[in-house]
Order: structure tokens, then C-alpha cells, then sequence
């Protein structure tokens, strides 16, 4: 009894406060939340993080159908000098691989886009490859934590039946496998990244 009066308690609080978190989202009010944004500095920002220009179109759309102009303006012009910092700083290029953006060909000037992959690629490979090394080791250590599970099961055989003992062995025979071509693929990815 105890117990299900503290739930309810609980839940009661759990839910005033849900229901106080929406109240406080439906008083937003789209005309105050567009104004008061220094659309300029957001557009910096946002260039800075490797975004194109049709990112914040959205925006700019709710802004002006509640009514704000100018948002588009000041955010283009804080766009178009991130850009041309994105685009020309080697740093920039180096943190936005390091933070796993995608670069898209042409996002940055001709003029400049040799010079930023240059300096974004070997960081965005070296990543992709960490990545997908972390990804394989995962699932070798998931796959060899299920045939040691196996493996003690197989060795509980005062407990089994014959048949139960086959499915075991196919199973165990199946993971096997699995680690195998794991240890391949990791393999491999070792030695692509050694040529290249």
C-alpha cells in the first residue's frame, strides 16, 4: 500500500511537470523568439559549422509569416563571412573532420576547395577509419561474448539432451564464422589504411 501511494505521488509530480514544460512551450511566442535572435552572429555560427545557405530557409519562412523581416538579410551576411572563413582556414577544416562533418564538393569556392580537402581529407579518413574500427571490435567482442556463453552451455551437458547439444555446436560453429570474417574485415581495414 505504501508503495503504490508513493507511485502515484510520483507520477502525479512527473506529470505536473510534464504538463508545466508544455505550458511553457506553447508561450513561445514566433514573433519574440524570431526578433530577439542576432540573426547575423547565427549565420556566422552556422557557416562555421560547414552549413550551406538553404539550411536556415525554414526559418526564415516561420520568421516571416510571424510577421519578422530582415531575418534573411543579417543571417546571409553572417553566413557569407563564416564561409569564406570555413572555406580558407586549414584549422576550420581539420575540427570540422575531427567533429565528422561531411564535406560536400562545391560547398566551398574552386578557388578554395583544393587547399580545404586537402587538409579536411586525411583528418575525415583517419576518423572514418577509428570509426568503423570501434564498430568491428563491438561486434567481435558481441560475438565472442555469445560462443563463451555457448561454450558454457556445451559444458553443462549433464543437463542436455543430445539435440540440444547439435543446435549448441551449429550455433558455436556459426559464431565461429562470424568472428573469422570480423577479424577479416578488421584485417582489411588495417591494411587499407597501411597503403594508403
Amino acid at each position: 500500500m505504501v508503495k503504490t501511494h508513493a507511485f502515484r505521488r510520483v507520477a502525479a509530480t512527473g506529470g505536473a511537470v510534464l504538463l508545466l514544460t508544455l505550458a511553457g512551450c506553447a508561450t513561445v511566442d514566433p514573433v519574440q523568439q524570431c526578433s530577439v535572435t542576432d540573426w547575423h552572429k547565427t549565420g556566422l555560427n552556422e557557416a562555421l559549422k560547414g552549413r550551406g545557405s538553404q539550411y536556415a530557409q525554414d526559418r526564415f519562412t516561420r520568421c516571416e509569416a510571424a510577421g519578422v523581416r530582415g531575418t534573411q538579410q543579417a543571417w546571409q551576411s553572417g553566413w557569407q563571412q563564416g564561409h569564406q572563413e570555413f572555406c580558407s582556414s586549414p584549422a576550420r577544416a581539420v575540427e570540422f573532420a575531427r567533429q565528422g562533418g561531411r564535406y560536400t564538393l562545391g560547398h566551398c569556392p574552386a578557388a578554395a576547395e583544393a587547399e580545404f580537402l586537402r587538409h579536411y581529407q586525411p583528418v575525415a579518413e583517419q576518423r572514418a577509419h577509428e570509426q568503423t574500427m570501434r564498430q568491428l571490435q563491438q561486434r567481435l567482442d558481441s560475438r565472442q561474448n555469445a560462443r563463451n556463453n555457448v561454450v558454457r552451455e556445451l559444458a553443462r551437458s549433464d543437463r542436455q539432451t543430445a539435440d540440444h547439444q547439435r543446435r549448441l555446436l551449429a550455433e558455436k560453429r556459426i559464431i565461429d564464422n562470424d568472428i573469422r570474417n570480423i577479424e577479416r574485415q578488421m584485417q582489411m581495414q588495417l591494411l587499407n589504411r597501411v597503403i594508403r
